[in-house]
């Protein structure tokens, strides 16, 4: 939610991986493990960049999540385990973690 008294620029909602998802045993990496998948079907990597999420051009409330899907071509935060994009090994316990950004607009 944007709260700023100016908001005519409305915002945006970044995601990056400030941790990379992780082997906690081996500390293998899984590469391209969380997708985000957009409103309008954009499949998105989460990686160490930040990447737009969600771009709210008159500001104001947005629940981001509401839309959120339980299958893998809806909206909303994805887990895609691929065990060949892992550097060591591909068992064990994972995390990672994501920071989320809301920016204000031009």
């Amino acid at each position: 939610m944007d709260t700023r008294s100016r908001s005519k620029g409305g915002w945006t909602l970044t995601a990056k991986l400030s941790k990379e998802m992780k082997n906690n045993s081996t500390q293998s990496i899984m590469n391209e493990a969380l997708h985000y998948i957009t409103e309008d079907g954009t499949d998105i990597t989460l990686d160490t960049n930040a990447s737009d999420i969600v771009v709210n051009p008159s500001g104001g409330s947005v629940d981001v999540s509401s839309t959120w899907g339980t299958t893998a071509s809806t909206p909303g935060l994805k887990l895609v385990a691929d065990p060949s994009k892992t550097t060591i090994s591909n068992i064990g316990s994972y995390s990672a973690e994501i920071t989320w950004t809301i920016a204000a607009g031009p």
